[in-house]
């Protein structure tokens, strides 16, 4: 498990979008209690948790999932 900090930039029902600080977007799996906070924090910079993805099917197409039980942690309160 590896922690990192983005920018929430996308939230779909199984997957958020986050950019991070060199300006790379990755998408990422998440459960549809991960995927409705990142909802609510579109745009929030945030502090977060990945794992492998269990439906990583190869080395070479690695897939990371946001850790449930860390979900988004807020970095900075709105506007900051």
């Amino acid at each position: 498990m590896r922690t990192f900090t983005g920018y929430v930039v996308g939230a779909g029902t199984q997957a958020i979008t986050v950019r991070d600080d060199a300006g790379g977007e990755h998408r990422l799996h998440a459960s549809g209690s991960i995927a409705a906070q990142a909802g609510a924090m579109l745009g929030r910079r945030v502090r977060f948790a990945v794992e492998f993805s269990e439906h990583t099917e190869t080395l070479t197409d690695v897939q990371l999932c946001v850790r449930s039980s860390y979900g988004l942690q807020a970095v900075a309160a709105p506007g900051e």
